[in-house]
């Protein structure tokens, strides 16, 4: 939310149905430039090609979906199946260490 203080940190992912996850940990202060706002006084979003993202976020740490499914079968499956919030939490549980 928009009115607490921003984190130190945001962990930006995007999923790639054919290959797999691409993982940014940036600190906020570098991405708040380009995010647009969502709803105003309350939340932003942030918008961009993975391939080509903005010099705000530099390159992403790639991990492909075999790599995924090594660190638990069927992870992939279970990420690209998800609905949103559920994506997001088996997202963040698996890849807290980064």
């Amino acid at each position: 939310m928009e009115r607490d203080d921003p984190p130190d940190g945001l962990l930006l992912v995007g999923i790639d149905p054919d290959y797999g996850i691409s993982l940014w940990l940036r600190p906020y202060a570098d991405v708040a430039a380009v995010t647009k706002i969502q709803v105003e006084g309350y939340s932003r979003h942030l918008r961009f090609d993975v391939d080509q993202p903005p010099p705000e976020v530099g390159d992403p740490v790639r991990i492909s979906a075999a790599v995924i499914d090594a660190i638990r079968a069927g992870l992939w499956a279970e990420i690209l199946e998800a609905s949103t919030n559920t994506k997001n939490k088996l997202v963040r549980e698996t890849f807290s260490w980064f």
